[in-house]
């Protein structure tokens, strides 16, 4: 899997939202415990990634993103990052997902803001009194 996310990440800007998706719901997390605090986390984790994934279905059916999501998976990253330490978890696959996803944003954000200024400075001088 580990693979699969690095090829994503070499080409961010093809990979649709759908396949990133799909990535994230088939991340397994594999706590095998039956301490009460671990079977918590587990579920915070699977919560986290399903909440997520809810959140980009409807930017991208949208067209447009929140720029709060983008804070929010940092701080899933930074959630993510103190459970690992806390218990001892490989959460690698988890937060190679997370930061897929932040590269996407950025991406799509960047590539907004080159259309919209591309847009602006098609202008001409001569088409400034129609403006």
């Amino acid at each position: 899997m580990q693979e699969i996310m690095k090829e994503m990440l070499d080409k961010i800007d093809t990979v649709p939202w759908e396949r990133i998706i799909d990535m994230g719901s088939a991340i397994d997390f594999k706590i095998k415990a039956d301490k009460e605090n671990l079977i918590k986390v587990r579920k915070e984790l699977n919560t986290m990634k399903i909440v997520l994934s809810e959140r980009i279905k409807y930017s991208s059916g949208v067209g447009s993103f929140d720029p709060k999501l983008i804070m929010d998976i940092l701080s899933l990253l930074e959630r993510v990052d103190s459970l690992a330490r806390e218990y001892e978890l490989d959460l690698e696959h988890f937060r190679f997902f997370l930061l897929i996803v932040l590269e996407k944003l950025k991406h799509e954000r960047f590539a907004a803001r080159k259309t919209s200024k591309l847009d602006f400075h098609s202008k001409t001088i001569l088409d400034e009194d129609k403006i």
